[in-house]
């Protein structure tokens, strides 16, 4: 059973659902975010309430594609609502 991924404010799928290839999406507040698997994984936030093919990309950070990424992205994820 894989380890779930999740803090105070945010749950992430394990890595076998982006083997997968499929994109997971979230907010919180008004930070939203997106993580798009490929030869890495690919994160792209933004503020606001629109969604990712209509809003301005603020930040894409790139990551290996293995599990400890998603903890990595979790941190980020929860860096960005401390820091607002």
């Amino acid at each position: 059973m894989e380890e779930k991924i999740k803090s105070a404010h945010f749950y992430l799928p394990p890595l076998s659902y982006f083997e997968f290839k499929n994109v997971y999406t979230g907010s919180y507040c008004s930070l939203r975010y997106k993580i798009t698997p490929g030869d890495e994984l690919l994160l792209q936030l933004w503020h606001g309430n629109l969604c990712s093919d209509k809003a301005e990309i603020e930040e894409t950070l790139h990551f290996p594609f293995e599990e400890n990424s998603l903890w990595e992205i979790l941190q980020v994820l929860e860096d960005k609502i401390k820091t607002k």
